[in-house]
């Protein structure tokens, strides 16, 4: 027959067991107590803060820290971005370079995410800024979101999901793109990486890019950041 578990209250009896009184256990709790008072503690030196990446799986993580060897460090502002090669909504090829000339601010997003998930808020609020931004700024600004699910969400999957969340496809261009995305992903500070199950998780990443095709501003995870914040840049980059 399996012995029974002991339970709290076993332990605390036994504990207390006539060689071990109450007042007994006081006395060694202060003994204790007064030594540990008169014995030095040594602190750690302070870690090196680096950016925080709130509300992601990384958070409090440096996304350096993350890349695998080999990888290319994150791109810093004042830096070309790499020429992404993507496809729209719509099915057509589509590349940074032919956005040249236009202010792109870039996402990333899955129709996959569930309406609570980090990135479907993230991309609410590039909906709110379609729907606030000057009018008279979209003939050179442009919103493009990348999908981190690119098996998944093709471009009718794209076209539907575009639809549903109210983008307008004047100003907003939904894409995908190849499988092996995730070393260029990286270097723009967006970690992808599959958790359990079939699903796939990201950090959190909102660039300007400006009309040289240079990183202008980036805007990390959710809570350091506000739409108020991404409109202020992206009319002060679109205003050059």
């Amino acid at each position: 027959m399996a012995a029974r578990r002991r339970s709290f209250r076993d332990r605390a009896t036994s504990r207390f067991s006539p060689l071990h009184s109450p007042r007994a256990v006081i006395v060694s709790v202060l003994v204790f107590l007064l030594g540990a008072a008169c014995t030095p503690i040594e602190l750690p030196p302070p870690a090196e803060e680096g950016p925080a990446l709130s509300d992601s799986s990384g958070e409090g993580v440096h996304p350096d820290a993350l890349l695998l060897p080999g990888l290319a460090p994150v791109l810093d502002l004042g830096e070309e971005m790499p020429n992404l090669n993507l496809t729209t909504q719509l099915g057509q090829p589509l590349e940074l370079t032919d956005l040249a000339g236009t202010v792109v601010v870039l996402g990333f997003f899955s129709c996959q995410h569930p309406e609570s998930s980090p990135g479907a808020i993230a991309t609410r609020r590039l909906i709110e800024l379609q729907n606030t931004l000057r009018p008279d700024l979209w003939d050179r600004v442009r919103i493009v979101t990348i999908s981190t699910e690119p098996l998944v969400d093709t471009p009718d999957v794209l076209l539907r999901c575009g639809h549903d969340l109210g983008t307008n496809p004047d100003r907003w261009t939904l894409t995908t793109t190849s499988t092996d995305f995730t070393a260029t992903a990286a270097r723009l500070g967006v970690l992808i990486w599959d958790e359990e199950g079939s699903e796939t998780a990201h950090t959190l990443s909102t660039l300007v890019v400006d009309q040289r095709g240079v990183l202008a501003d980036r805007f990390r995870g959710l809570t350091q950041w506000t739409v108020g914040d991404l409109i202020a840049s992206v009319v002060q980059v679109a205003e050059r």
